[in-house]
């Protein structure tokens, strides 16, 4: 597996506010490329597509150059295998309308573009219920993750760098590939 050539961090589902490249949280080095990609599998799509183009022009503006928001499927990722290093999906994987073989489904894409040495990164602060951790580490580790940081789910330091929303049932996990 070729390891990609710059750092890339692909966040999915970027909706309101992206969690990377905000100083107050983690801000983006200039050697880093970001993308950001939102799921679209809410009941209107073409109103989805419409918000995240105002977005996505916002955004281009502020952040020229090394960070590029597209629109796109979170559940369709156009990279090629192995070529992202970073993933994160904040608020997500919970959203209440997003279908389970859509979930399935975007697991299985993030394992594909993942490279051997990536981590995949989800944080669930809106709505925990709907998708708690234990069904979390299920997905992915059908999909061929393992996760790295049991036992520390629920530390708010951590949480914090990727939302703001203060929720005592949210939680990060983090998962690497599985090396086949």
């Amino acid at each position: 597996m070729k390891t990609p050539e710059r750092y890339t961090i692909l966040e999915l589902g970027f909706a309101g506010y992206p969690a990377i490249g905000v100083p107050e949280r983690r801000p983006l080095e200039r050697d880093q490329q970001y993308i950001g990609l939102g799921p679209f599998d809410g009941p209107n799509p073409e109103h989805e597509a419409a918000v995240a183009q105002v977005m996505l022009d916002v955004y281009n503006k502020i952040f020229e150059g090394h960070r590029q928001v597209r629109i796109g499927l979170a559940q369709d990722l156009s990279f090629l295998n192995h070529q992202v290093n970073e993933i994160i999906a904040v608020d997500l994987l919970g959203y209440p309308i997003l279908s389970q073989p859509t979930r399935q489904t975007i697991a299985s894409e993030a394992r594909r573009v993942i490279a051997a040495t990536g981590l995949v990164t989800v944080v669930e602060t809106m709505t925990p219920h709907i998708h708690p951790i234990d069904t979390l580490a299920e997905l992915m580790g059908a999909h061929g993750f393992q996760q790295t940081n049991s036992g520390q789910e629920r530390n708010p330091e951590q949480i914090a760098l990727y939302s703001d929303v203060k929720n005592t049932l949210g939680y990060i996990a983090t998962f690497a590939p599985n090396q086949r």
